[in-house]
């Protein structure tokens, strides 16, 4: 009777060591397992960051979205300035008022109408005046200087009066704005740069 107790002992030791023996060796196979599907689903993404297109471009990723807002708009702000400044010709002229001339020649109450369609203040704009006289010629060169044309506006100067002339040819040879970082100036050469008259003083 002993020895059949004995026996049952042993044998549910047996069980017992070999249950637990079974749920390590479980344990073990999902830890390995969990670790092989972890490997294919990151080499499956490194190939996906790889791919490119049959025309060896790669996929288009969306930049803005992995930029802050703050980034996106200072972006957004060099792109606008560098069109201000690339066209600055569609928004800053110049223009004559209705001014008063003689049949025989002479001009006189004569202003100098500086737009401004930019965002930025126009610190100072220098502006050829010619006289012009019958023949085409300019009968006298005057500069006008403007100074502070604020953003989205015209500012109005006084030019010279002219004995001679019937005719106004005005020129900007000189147009500078802090904000804008933006100078262009007729007796400096451009240069090849895609923002030829981006400045810093």
């Amino acid at each position: 009777m002993k020895k059949t107790t004995l026996e049952k002992l042993e044998k549910s030791k047996k069980k017992k060591s070999l249950e637990r023996k079974n749920k390590i060796l479980l344990g073990l196979l999902i830890g390995l397992f969990s670790v092989f599907v972890i490997f294919i689903i990151v080499s499956f993404v490194d190939n996906n960051d790889n791919i490119v297109s049959d025309s060896g471009v790669y996929p288009y990723v969306d930049s803005t979205s992995t930029i802050s807002d703050k980034e996106r708009i200072n972006l957004e702000i060099t792109r606008k300035n560098m069109e201000y400044r690339n066209n600055w010709q569609n928004y800053i002229n110049v223009n004559t008022n209705q001014y008063s001339y003689h049949e025989i020649g002479g001009v006189k109450n004569l202003q100098i109408l500086a737009t401004n369609n930019t965002s930025y203040l126009i610190n100072q704009m220098t502006v050829n005046v010619c006289y012009v006289i019958d023949n085409g010629d300019c009968y006298l060169n005057e500069e006008v200087v403007i100074y502070n044309i604020a953003p989205n506006s015209t500012k109005s100067e006084l030019a010279p009066s002219s004995n001679r002339g019937k005719k106004i040819r005005l020129d900007i040879i000189d147009v500078y704005s802090d904000k804008m970082n933006f100078h262009y100036k007729t007796a400096t050469s451009v240069n090849s740069s895609p923002d030829p008259y981006f400045t810093k003083m």
